[in-house]
């Protein structure tokens, strides 16, 4: 239970750093609004990633084994479509920045998710 929670922390913790990052530099990604609202972004976009995105890979699996794995892009970039449906305070406005979003949330999930399982 410890190791969900600190790992569901990492990821809010990755999220949030991920769109402070993308409303600076990505054309077309828009964060409207303060640090609370943030982190109920990063908070509600982990728990999609924890409980849906299994789900989905489940399901697409096939896709994901044809594509070597690069659907997952595509089940990402879902599921940040899902988070701007959910929150007021993000909106992206193409399917370009949809993609550069998801991609800059993978890479900083996944080395934050690294460094993390270095120190336990």
């Amino acid at each position: 239970m410890i190791k969900f929670l600190f790992h569901l922390l990492i990821s809010v913790i990755a999220f949030a750093i991920a769109f402070k990052i993308a409303d600076r530099y990505i054309i077309g990604f828009d964060f409207r609004g303060n640090n609370e609202g943030l982190l109920l972004a990063a908070f509600i976009f982990a728990l999609l990633q924890t409980f849906i995105n299994p789900i989905l890979r489940f399901f697409l699996s096939p896709l994901i084994i044809l594509t070597l794995g690069l659907f997952m892009f595509v089940i990402h970039a879902f599921l940040l479509y899902i988070l701007t449906n959910i929150t007021n305070d993000i909106t992206i406005s193409d399917n370009y920045a949809l993609f550069l979003t998801a991609v800059l949330t993978l890479i900083i999930n996944v080395i934050l998710q690294f460094l993390a399982r270095r120190i336990l």
